[in-house]
Order: structure tokens, then sequence, then C-alpha cells
């Protein structure tokens, strides 16, 4: 329970109506879960306004309700609070609500448009090889004490963001990693989180569906790092780790107030990797850093990998973590489901499954493959519905440049016509249309292709990686690349 008059301390509201000294049990923005005694916050969605679910709110118990507009009720028992900004207000309040957990950990935000999980899973593995107990977030899962649960999205709502640091906190964990994708800094899921170290790995093509230009993508990513020290009572311990190779690297040097680690492989850089050996399934590197070098072993190949190896390091430098420590952590880390994940069935051909969904992701794929095999090269991949539709060609093109042969398909089509996402793809193909199949049936695309597949082939299952379910328009159906790869290959 907390006092209603406390939680609203924090924001910038515009009016106030109503009793504020009693307790709140609780707080939402789905109606549906309100319990009584809640917060009922309204905030204005894609596809629905959380306003007009206020009656549905104080029928189920509602006792104060947080919007933007002006609220006309006609119970005087009800506190009615108009803010600015709903969903900033929402973060705000789970904040207070759950006693500002991110203040008794050790927040550590990575983001980036690729390299997002795999660097905060060999973040965690070096911080528990140190001896610190974490808890992490992302694209696959949430991993809080014992508890794991699929995601739903990359960075949760702030206020199950938020409920779970506080558990994070109760369970003891000393650090909590968590992903930080643009949506969460466009749509304030983030804001109230003192972050004792923000990340970036690199910024390519995606999400225009959302931000409708890369200079805003850039914008939302910057947030993290503008916000980095704000506020703060000590801010002597918080660190910028950022990728110098990338292009955008310097805009966001310019947005931080706290002191930066970089880390690359071709630019000067605190952090420096260097390729000694490297094949499909994994690669030797030397790391030079300000403390000494060391060598190191990855069962995952190319230079992406690298640059998420080398991000980790910064922060486990920006902890004060030993090199030898560091060095255990990363040659005994064993991958990221969906990430680059080799289907093995005795087969005598490869067979890879990756969550390389966008032009950049795909060309780091299938160049490195192209590098490494004498065989052909066969792709599964599709475009997502109700996503970036200017990314679908670019993916196609990509695919075709590399591939032998490719089954276009569906990766979530949600509420769009698969067909029409899968023939935006096939424009990339241009004039190697007849390497291309459209088969908007997924399972059976990845069986088509595996059935062609010989000794010396690669088949490479792109898009979905990890995930566990299709989205459609009416609901999730279960779906997992690597279950029906296996299945099949075990089969035949």
């Amino acid at each position: 329970m907390r006092n209603l008059r406390k939680l609203l301390s924090s924001l910038r509201v515009f009016k106030i109506e109503g009793d504020l000294d009693f307790d709140i049990a609780g707080l939402t923005s789905d109606s549906r879960l309100v319990e009584p005694g809640f917060i009922f916050v309204c905030i204005k969605g894609f596809k629905t306004d959380g306003h007009r679910y206020i009656q549905q709110a104080l029928e189920r118990g509602a006792k104060a309700i947080v919007g933007e507009e002006e609220i006309e009720l006609d119970s005087e028992d009800i506190t009615k609070v108009r803010v600015e900004d709903s969903r900033r207000a929402l973060a705000l309040l789970s904040n207070e609500f759950y006693d500002h957990p991110s203040e008794e950990l050790k927040l550590i935000g990575v983001t980036g448009t690729n390299g997002k999980t795999t660097t905060t899973y060999i973040t965690r593995a070096i911080l528990e090889q140190a001896g610190f107990k974490t808890a992490l977030t992302g694209t696959i899962g949430y991993y809080v004490g014992d508890e794991h649960r699929e995601a739903y999205l990359t960075t949760p709502e702030s206020l199950e963001l938020q409920g779970m640091m506080r558990k994070a906190v109760e369970d003891g964990c000393d650090y909590f990693v968590v992903e930080v994708s643009s949506h969460s800094l466009e749509l304030k899921r983030v804001v109230g989180c003192e972050f004792e170290t923000a990340v970036f790995t690199n910024l390519t093509l995606e999400h225009l569906e959302l931000h409708q230009t890369m200079q805003r993508y850039l914008e939302a990513k910057a947030t993290l790092f503008r916000q980095l020290g704000e506020g703060s009572r000590d801010k002597s311990s918080k660190r910028a780790v950022i990728n110098s190779d990338d292009p955008h690297s310097n805009y966001l040097l310019s947005q931080t107030r706290v002191p930066i680690i970089t880390y690359g492989l071709e630019k000067q850089a605190d952090i420096k990797g260097e390729i000694i050996r490297r094949e499909l399934r994994g690669m030797e590197f030397k790391v030079d850093t300000p403390y000494g070098d060391i060598g190191l072993k990855l069962g995952m190949p190319d230079n992406f990998n690298i640059y998420n190896c080398l991000a980790a390091i910064g922060v486990a430098l920006s902890q004060n973590i030993d090199l030898d420590t560091i060095r255990e952590g990363i040659n005994n880390f064993s991958g990221v489901p969906g990430r680059f994940e080799f289907i093995d069935c005795g087969q005598d051909f490869d067979v890879i499954v990756d969550y390389a969904h966008n032009p950049d992701g795909l060309e780091k794929v299938l160049s490195l493959i192209s590098r490494f095999i004498a065989g052909r090269i066969i792709t599964v991949f599709g475009c997502a519905g109700e996503r970036d539709r200017s990314k679908r060609p670019v993916m196609g093109e990509i695919v075709a440049r590399y591939s032998d042969l490719s089954f276009i398909t569906t990766d979530n089509p949600r509420a769009e016509d698969p067909l029409q996402t899968a023939e935006d793809a096939l424009i990339g193909f241009k004039s190697d249309r007849d390497k291309a199949k459209i088969v908007l049936d997924r399972r059976e695309a990845i069986e088509r292709a595996l059935s062609l597949a010989q000794q010396g082939d690669v088949v490479l299952i792109a898009g979905k990686g990890h995930e566990r379910v299709q989205a459609y328009e009416d609901g999730y159906i279960p779906f997992n690349d690597g279950e029906v790869a296996r299945e099949f290959l075990l089969r035949n």
C-alpha cells in the first residue's frame, strides 16, 4: 500500500480533483486488471485509448484516475488527476509504488539495433563469474531469481519492469541487466530508472514504423545516454560504453555527461579487439584494454559477436572486474538460444537458426556463412507484418545476393496480409526471382529447405530465433524454428 499524495509527488500535475490522503493498493493501465483500491492510468495507445475504459475501471474498484484529458465523473469519491503525459506518469508512479528499486541495484542498460541480447547475456556471464547475483530481462525472457518467463516485449512496460526490479532486490540480486529498446525509450518505459552503465551497440535500419526517420530513431537511443546520471546523488560510478566504430557514436558521445568507455575493432578505442582465428563454429581473438591484454575463445563467430564481447568487457571494466575473471566468464559462455544456433541431428549439412530479422542482421549472418562453406546457402526468412515496409525489399536483395535458394515465408504476420509482406521482400530479388519461392506456411518452408539440402550446404532459418510463437491478428500460435527443424531432421 502506498499513499496517493506521496505517489503523485514526482509527477507534473495539471489538475487534481478529490482526496489525496488515502492508500493505494496498486496501479495499472489495463482496465481489465484493475482491483479495488487501484489507480487506473489512461494511456493513449496505437490501437485504442485508455480514456475510453474509465467506466470499466471504476466498476472494478478503481479509486483514482490519471489521464491526459478532462475527466468527467458523477461520483465525488474518485480522485481525478490530469497530467501532461500518461506514459511518463505511469513510469514515475510505478517507480514510487515500488520504492525506487533501481537505486538499490546496479542497473545495466544495453541499447542498439542489433546485439542487445547477446551483449546482455555475455555481461551476465561475466558478472556471475565474478560472484554477483544478476537478474536479466530482454528479448528472450525475463530472469529474476528462480523465476523465468517468456518475453513479449524486449523491454517490459514500466510497471512490470519496476516490479521485476523490486523482486530482484528482494531476491538479493546485485545487478539487473536490461535490453533497452528504442520503443521503450520512445514510450517512456524506463523513465525513473537509475542506470549505472549504459551501452550502445550500433544503429542500422529498423523500427521506422514507429520513429519515421533514422534521426528520430537515433534521438530515441540518445535518450538513454542523456538521462545517465541525471538527478543521481552520486554520478562518480556512472559510465557510458559506446561502439566507436559505429558512425553514430560521435553524436552519442556528445549526449552524455558521464565518463565514457569506447570499444571497437577499427578505430581508436579504449577496448580494442583483434581476430586471431575464426571458423563457422567459433573464433579466437585478442583484446587490448587499459589494464592489459587478454586472449579469448568464443563459440560464436565473426565480428558482430566480437563487438558484443567488447561491449560486455566495457561493462565489466566499469565495474572494476579483473581481466582473469572476464576471460573465464567469456570462455565459459555457452551462447544464446536462437542466436547463430546450430541444429545438429546427425545430418551432413549445417542448419543454423538465427534472430536476424532486419537488413543489417541478415547481411552480417549471410556474409559470415558465405566465407566458410563450399556448398550452397539455402535461406528461409520472412518480414514482420505491420512493421516498416521500407526494409523488406532491402532484406530480399541481401538474401538474393548471398543465397543459392530462398524460401520467403511468414514472420509474425499480425493483421497484415502475409502475401503482401512476402511480395514486398520479393521485389528485392530483382532479376534473381528464380532463386526465391514464396511458401507462406513457415513449417512447410523450413521443411522444404531442409529436404533440398545436401552435404556441405548450410540452411539458414532467419528471423524468429528463440521465439516460441507466431503472432497473428487473432492471437498467437505455438511455433519455434529450432523445434520444427529438429522434428523434421529426426524423422528423415
